[in-house]
C-alpha cells in the first residue's frame, strides 16, 4: 500500500508543508495502545487469596469444642470443692458446741471442788448413753440428775445442758483427778470424735489441762 504522505510534505494550496511533515510513524496511537498488558487490574488482580470466601468453620468450630469440654471437666469439679467447704464449715460450727460444753463442765468440776473441797465423783453413765450418729439428741432434765441420790455426776457439778446436742458428754473422777470427755459422729461414718479436758488437784485448787482433740470434724 503507497503512503498517503510522500516525504518533504504534500503540495496544497498553501504550498509545500515543512519537510517530514505528517502523522507519526504507525499513527493510530503508541504502540499496543489499548491499555498496559494485561489491564484489567494490576498484574495478577483478582480476589485476593480466601478473599471473599467465608472463614473457615473449623477452628471457630473447634474453639467451641474446647471451651465446651473445659466446662464440663472444671464445673464438677469447682462444684465438689464447693461441696466439700460447706461440709467442712458446717462441721467446724457443729464441733464448737463440744469444744464449748467440755470447757463448762471442767469449770463446773473446778467450782464444786472449791465449794465442797473434794472433787465430785464419777457419773455413773454418760448423757446421752449412745454416741449421736448425725442427728441431734434432746435430753431430758432426769439425764442429768441420774445421781442426785448419791450427790455424784453432772447432779454434784450442778450442770445439764437443756438444748439438743450432737455430742455424748461424760465425766469421770478418780482421787485427785478428773476427766471430761464429748464424743460425736457427725457424718455417721463410725468414725468418732473426741474433746478432752483433764483437771487435777494441786495445791488446794483444780487446774485443767488443754482441750484435747481427735478428728474433729468426724
Amino acid at each position: 500500500m503507497s503512503n498517503p504522505w510522500p516525504p518533504g510534505g504534500g503540495q496544497g494550496e498553501g504550498g509545500p508543508g515543512p519537510q517530514g511533515y505528517g502523522p507519526p510513524q504507525g499513527y493510530g496511537g503508541p504502540p499496543g495502545y489499548g491499555g498496559p498488558p494485561g489491564y484489567g487490574g494490576p498484574p495478577g488482580y483478582g480476589a485476593q487469596p480466601g478473599y471473599g470466601q467465608p472463614p473457615k468453620k473449623s477452628s471457630a468450630l473447634g474453639c467451641i469444642i474446647g471451651i465446651v469440654v473445659a466446662l464440663v471437666l472444671v464445673v464438677p469439679i469447682l462444684a465438689a470443692i464447693s461441696i466439700y467447704g460447706v461440709r467442712r464449715y458446717l462441721s467446724s460450727a457443729k464441733s464448737s458446741e463440744a469444744k464449748n460444753t467440755v470447757s463448762a463442765i471442767a469449770r463446773a468440776a473446778q467450782a464444786a471442788y472449791a465449794r465442797d473441797r473434794r472433787l465430785c465423783p464419777s457419773a455413773s453413765s454418760p448423757v446421752p448413753r449412745s454416741i449421736p450418729s448425725g442427728t441431734k439428741y434432746q435430753s431430758a432434765p432426769g439425764d442429768w440428775e441420774a445421781d442426785k441420790g448419791a450427790n455424784a455426776g453432772f447432779a454434784c457439778l450442778k450442770f445439764e445442758v437443756s438444748s439438743p446436742t450432737y455430742y455424748q458428754y461424760s465425766y469421770t473422777s478418780t482421787g485427785d483427778t478428773f476427766t471430761v470427755v464429748a464424743k460425736g459422729d457427725l457424718d455417721a461414718d463410725g468414725t468418732t470424735s473426741e474433746f478432752t479436758i483433764r483437771g487435777t488437784v494441786k495445791g488446794g485448787s483444780v487446774e485443767l489441762s488443754s482441750l484435747e482433740v481427735r478428728d474433729e470434724l468426724e
